[in-house]
């Protein structure tokens, strides 16, 4: 067994607690206190959590409304729906995108062809470059 000067204080003092039961009396409303300012942070958040839910729900009842109210309706309708229409505006940008980098990747190309000077020398009669 440790001496009593090899004990850490913490271990001193729990030997020195359970010694006096008059200590776990007092120790035992705060931990009542604790549970209490627990239970009612817990409380707290899921009231908090609750109103989230109901908010987001009215955002999601708006969104409804707004898409209802430029949106015609079936029979209305003039051309394509709004889903078709944004089906296409996001193939169309995924061929620009495409053919931009195809671009950036001919003018890199292009250039390094250029600054080579074995092949613009070589191609100077008029040659093009291989592309």
């Amino acid at each position: 067994m440790l001496s009593g000067r090899k004990r850490s204080r913490h271990q001193q003092e729990l030997a020195h607690e359970g010694s006096h039961p008059s200590s776990e009396a007092n120790t035992l409303p705060e931990i009542q206190d604790a549970l209490s300012k627990i239970d009612t942070g817990q409380d707290a958040l899921i009231e908090s959590s609750l109103t989230l839910q109901q908010q987001n729900a009215v955002i999601i009842t708006l969104l409804d409304q707004l898409v209802a109210l430029i949106t015609p309706k079936e029979g209305q309708q003039e051309g394509p729906r709004l889903d078709e229409l944004l089906a296409r505006m996001i193939a169309q940008q995924t061929m620009i995108i495409d053919l931009s980098k195809r671009t950036v990747d001919s003018v890199t190309r292009i250039e390094s062809f250029l600054k080579d000077p074995r092949l613009a020398a070589d191609n100077l009669d008029g040659a093009r470059p291989p592309c």
